[in-house]
């Protein structure tokens, strides 16, 4: 499958951009297509911002089911509530990272219970402790666990960077990766 398991960082992150600025492009890997028969596609975005620009083109549609976990408040200010197909998982300033690890692992879960074709995975670092732009509280090694969730997965799943603002971004990216493809 060309799509499966794919990691691509992407110049327009469509995470915090509306559709109307043209940025739907973030949903396909340039050169890739989906399976073939792609009826259901789940979305997991743990960039620490609110996915708004995801929620605003996939809102309603029932064949996507949408899950953002993201601090709030925080820039832009949306994804307090949850509706239709979208599940948004504020996230209080200094959460305790075992609590935002239970409320990843709760919204993967409930993801993968809808039995998508695809998982799509809006990956975002800003979520670490040392962060310069939020105040959350995950580590290094919970992001590997993210990675490790994803490689127990049986689906096809595509990811794309959405942000980190970190000089450890690089490690946290390698934590993610190494952790998906072992």
């Amino acid at each position: 499958m060309i799509f499966a398991d794919a990691f691509q960082s992407l110049p327009t992150p469509l995470v915090t951009a509306g559709a109307d600025r043209g940025c739907c492009r973030a949903l396909c890997l340039p050169g890739s297509s989906p399976p073939a028969t792609v009826e259901r596609i789940a979305i997991w975005d743990f960039d620490g911002h609110h996915g708004n620009g995801t929620e605003a083109v996939v809102a309603h549609n029932e064949r996507i089911r949408f899950a953002s976990i993201h601090q709030f408040p925080a820039y832009p200010g949306t994804g307090a509530k949850s509706f239709a197909n979208i599940d948004n998982y504020p996230i209080a300033p200094y959460t305790p990272r075992e609590a935002i690890l239970d409320i990843a692992r709760r919204s993967l879960d409930k993801l993968i219970g809808f039995e998508p074709d695809l998982l799509l995975v809006s990956a975002g670092f800003d979520a670490y402790a040392c962060d310069p732009l939020l105040q959350l509280t995950l580590e290094r090694e919970d992001f590997a666990t993210f990675g490790e969730w994803l490689s127990k997965i049986d689906t096809p799943i595509a990811v794309a960077l959405e942000g980190g603002y970190s000089n450890e971004l690089p490690e946290l990216i390698d934590a993610f990766l190494t952790a998906w493809q072992a």
